[in-house]
């Protein structure tokens, strides 16, 4: 134990006692001490507080890690010591307090001890609940073991038994039971809970990389104790598997089934249970019903009819291992009884629909060991259309063995007729017309359909499209009579619950409302000169808020220019012609922000080319880490964007400073808020190779979902829902977006390819190059990669002649050492190559044939070389 942060202190009785975790000896030494001695004691005790977890640990003999210096009970004791101490020697807290701030193992010895009066009644009940939620619970069960309350029979105390924070000295829940031994009993009642986002095993668990602070090992020490049975806690578990909790809470259930290990004499009782768990549809359970089923049936538990129907869902699941496993159970049935094989071939038929080509190669192999029977064939042959092309050889050949058998595929099923001269993708010729009669915005013209707009802005501030049709109306309606306000009342009270920081779109809306209305505009919208638009992002809403308040306080009743015309954000040109002379006819000026904002969001006069030309962006990947490495995306403004001083911009100047803003550096991660996101696209709709870039940022450097950053599916939105061809950062990151972890992203990342190939925003060639460039960073994972590849393909017939180029390009990416996660990549291209019936490029083929890969890989590349 180190003890040379504080000498002089830990040299004293009391800092020995502290540093021995002797709690008596404390409170002898504190009691001898003066009011006065004790103040100067204090500060001591409360530098040793910050200092307690350097004293328990040292660093390991690498001189990297952290291990622990002394025995967690000793380390139990020391924490427990420097509590009482600091509670004893502060004098601002009463005595009768003692049960809110000592160790909860020492409150009856105190209790004891020193016989405190604790307040009852209101000022107990107060004192309990604290100043929050976390005050809240950890005082409940303190003032159960202190007496002061009966425990509550209640959902808030059950609740309050999840206490927190598990990373301590020692294990927080062992604490708890040594300090009210009752408490055992009760939770137990926590397996019956599936608990809310913070009170949940799993949840409290997640932080906590310690096994032994874990409350799975608090369950088995108490178990050890004699607290519990083996039995107890197995029907608890099961139990609470059963539920069908969301996988992240019932997963906990599993590893702990897994931490308990079970024999099948214990299993044997709960067989029925075990085999109705292989219907769930959380996976990790059904992995662990899997394997005790298995377990049980070799045990002669379980018999091979009961197995068989516990089998069927299993080997419809979409999970490899799962099919797999349940291939071997079924394996073992045919082999121990050969009259079953034949039902074992009914049931694994189904399988042959999975979408992994190995897991239907393994299936096939099965139905050759087994046999079909007619009622078998049958089932088989009407899954022809639905197995990879690189297995359709095998399955004719089984449904031919026996004669007739391939007559009765149907006749959806592909065959395999030359393909003298395969046609490539072909995209559309023309582009999308951005200004087109169906992209049209209507503006709000009732008082009732702005309410309802402005009702649903405040809830979706996303929705761009909705804000600027409640602005537009807003401006062009003000001043509202004053007969109209009442109708505004509810409005109004739900605005105050805005604020700038939090809702800067739905508070900007709430500000025009209340001018309209006569009302006072609150800062930072209220007539004062601007900072700059560099400091944050909110800045261009004031700034674009801003302008329209100069308006609406007109009351001209003249629309905005910039108000959209169509979706986007565009403006149409003809249409801010006749807004201009609008404003010329009743003798208003621009105002100038207002028509900057109109000029950007017009579409570029030479079409489409000039937006897709984008800023000459470059971008790379670099590693960082020894022990953990981790790879950063990085975009490099050409020339770099300075850091430079922010004066007030005004007019065109925005331009610039939104492109600033779009590239500096790290300003992807300091967005959270979607609808700022979205805001910032639509102020310059028709440019947003900068926006992209900052996109490509926000999606490339979390692709492993490290947070929880939902407002990331905002990039994708926008490009999902602009018709521009895409810009170079545009497909970059479309391409990053596919190799991501978070389904719900991907999801959209698909969706924006396949929209972008199949309308021509993007060329297979170019996309191809972006996406060969990537994969030759450590950046993407072969399988991600692989299975959004996969489901852009199936979106639309045309699309797999598509992605065929681009696993070419990708092939040809590491020609000497292809990547030890490539087997997807050339799977799918297989399967395309045999479906579609695509050569293989002559480069490709040199490429794959000079590699010696290992494993799945290899046999692809000899499938695609034959």
């Amino acid at each position: 134990m180190d003890d040379t942060l504080n000498k002089d202190f830990y040299r004293t009785p009391l800092g020995c006692c502290l540093l021995a975790g002797d709690i008596t000896g404390v409170m002898d030494l504190v009691d001898a001490l003066s009011a006065a001695e004790k103040a100067t004691t204090f500060v001591g005790v409360q530098a040793m507080l910050f200092q307690r977890w350097q004293l328990i640990r040292k660093r390991a003999p690498d001189g990297k890690a952290w291990v622990d210096a002394c025995e967690p009970e000793h380390a139990n004791r020391l924490f427990r010591a420097v509590d009482v101490a600091r509670f004893m020697c502060n004098a601002e807290l009463p005595l009768a307090d003692y049960w809110m701030h000592i160790g909860i193992q020492d409150i009856a010895a105190f209790q004891q001890r020193y016989k405190p009066h604790p307040p009852q009644g209101q000022a107990l009940q107060r004192q309990i609940r604290g100043d929050n939620e976390w005050e809240r619970r950890r005082h409940l069960q303190r003032a159960v073991v202190a007496g002061l309350i009966p425990r509550p029979d209640t959902d808030e105390y059950l609740d309050s038994l999840f206490f927190g924070d598990l990373r301590q000295e020692s294990n927080l829940v062992l604490q708890h039971v040594d300090a009210d031994p009752g408490l055992a009993s009760v939770l137990l009642r926590l397996f019956e809970r599936e608990g809310a986002s913070d009170t949940s095993f799993a949840a409290v668990e997640k932080y906590c990389h310690d096994p032994a602070l874990h409350w799975s090992t608090a369950f088995l020490t108490l178990c050890e104790r004699g607290v519990y049975t083996r039995d107890q806690l197995l029907d608890k578990t099961l139990g609470a598997l059963a539920c069908d909790w969301p996988q992240f809470k019932s997963g906990w259930f599993s590893r702990f089934h897994a931490s308990l290990a079970p024999s099948s004499a214990e299993m044997a009782p709960h067989a029925d249970r075990y085999l109705a768990l292989c219907h769930s549809r959380i996976a990790p359970t059904v992995t662990l019903a899997v394997q005790a089923v298995a377990t049980l049936y070799q045990a002669d538990v379980v018999s091979p009819p009961a197995l068989l129907d516990a089998l069927q869902p299993v080997l419809n699941s979409a999970t490899k291992a799962h099919v797999l496993a349940a291939l071997e159970l079924l394996d073992q049935i045919a082999k121990a009884n050969p009259a079953a094989a034949h039902s074992a071939s009914a049931q694994a038929v189904p399988a042959l629909a999975h979408s992994a080509a190995d897991v239907q190669k393994k299936v096939l192999a099965c139905l050759k060991r087994w046999g079909l029977d007619s009622d078998g064939q049958d089932a088989a042959s009407a899954h022809v259309p639905l197995v990879a092309a690189s297995n359709q050889a095998a399955l004719k050949a089984l449904l031919s063995a026996n004669g007739d058998a391939a007559e009765k595929a149907p006749a959806s099923a592909p065959t395999h007729l030359p393909a003298s001269a395969p046609k490539p993708f072909m995209p559309p010729d023309t582009a999308a017309d951005p200004l087109a009669p169906s992209r049209s915005i209507p503006p709000i013209t009732t008082l009732a359909e702005l309410i309802d707009t402005l009702a649903y802005s405040f809830e979706n501030p996303a929705d761009m499209q909705a804000w600027e049709r409640a602005a537009d109306a807003l401006v062009r309606m003000a001043p509202l009579p004053a007969s109209e306000h009442a109708a505004f009342a509810a409005l109004h009270k739900r605005a105050k619950r805005f604020t700038w920081q939090d809702k800067p779109l739905p508070f900007a809306l709430a500000q025009l409302m209340a001018c309209a209305l006569g009302q006072a505009v609150q800062p930072p919208l209220d007539p004062v000169s601007p900072t700059g638009l560099r400091a944050s992002n909110a800045d261009f809403v004031a700034w674009r808020t801003r302008s329209l308040l100069a308006l609406a306080q007109q009351g001209r009743g003249l629309p905005p220019l910039s108000a959209p015309t169509h979706r986007g954000g565009l403006v149409s040109p003809q249409t801010l012609q006749e807004r201009l002379a609008l404003y010329a006819q009743a003798g208003a000026r621009p105002q100038a922000d207002d028509l900057a904002l109109a000029q950007m969001r017009c579409p570029p006069t030479q079409g489409t080319t000039q937006a897709a030309a984008g800023l000459n962006l470059r971008w790379s990947v670099s590693s960082r880490g020894d022990e953990y490495v981790f790879h950063d995306l990085h975009v490099h403004p050409n020339p770099a964007v300075a850091d430079r001083p922010s004066p007030p911009v005004a007019g065109s100047d925005v331009s610039t400073a939104l492109t600033d803003r779009l590239l500096a550096y790290r300003q992807c991660y300091e967005e959270r808020d979607a609808a700022v996101i979205h805001c910032l696209a639509g102020l310059r709709p028709c440019e947003l190779d900068a926006f992209y870039a900052q996109g490509a940022l926000a999606l490339g450097n979390n692709l492993d979902w490290w947070e929880a950053c939902w407002q990331n599916r905002a990039y994708l939105d926008v490009l999902l829902q602009s018709t521009d061809p895409l810009t170079p950062m545009g497909q970059l990151m479309i391409c990053v977006g596919l190799a991501g972890k978070e389904p719900g992203q991907t999801a959209l990342a698909i969706d924006a390819t396949a929209q972008c190939l199949l309308q021509g925003r993007v060329s297979v060639q170019a996309l191809a190059e972006v996406l060969a460039a990537l994969w030759a960073t450590p950046l993407p994972k072969g399988p991600r990669l692989a299975k959004s590849l996969a489901a852009v393909a199936q979106s639309h017939a045309s699309l797999p002649l598509a992605v065929y180029p681009l696993l070419c390009a990708m092939a040809v990416t590491h020609p000497e050492a292809p990547r030890k996660d490539c087997a997807p990549l050339l799977e799918l291209m297989l399967e395309l190559q045999l479906a579609h019936h695509r050569p293989l490029p002559s480069n490709v083929r040199q490429v794959l044939a000079g590699q010696r890969p290992t494993g799945k890989a290899r046999a692809a590349v000899q499938a695609l070389l034959a």
